[in-house]
């Protein structure tokens, strides 16, 4: 199943400032997902997981960004 992102003007301004491109979206009250936006279109999910597993799941995504861009 694809999406596609849609953004306002405000995110797009907010997203830019961020140093870390690793976003973080907190589903219910113990699940996380991390993403990064890629060319502006493009929503891909990296890693997962909840609070018992937070700093694994973020090296583990931010690992994964580092392979996707290169």
């Amino acid at each position: 199943m694809k999406y596609t992102l849609e953004t306002t003007k405000q995110y797009d301004k907010w997203f830019r400032k961020l140093k870390d491109s690793l976003i973080r979206i907190k589903i219910l009250a113990r699940l996380r997902v991390y993403y990064t936006v890629k060319d502006k279109k493009i929503v891909v999910l990296l890693a997962g997981g909840d609070k018992s597993s937070q700093q694994n799941d973020i090296d583990k995504a931010r690992l994964l960004l580092k392979q996707m861009e290169e």
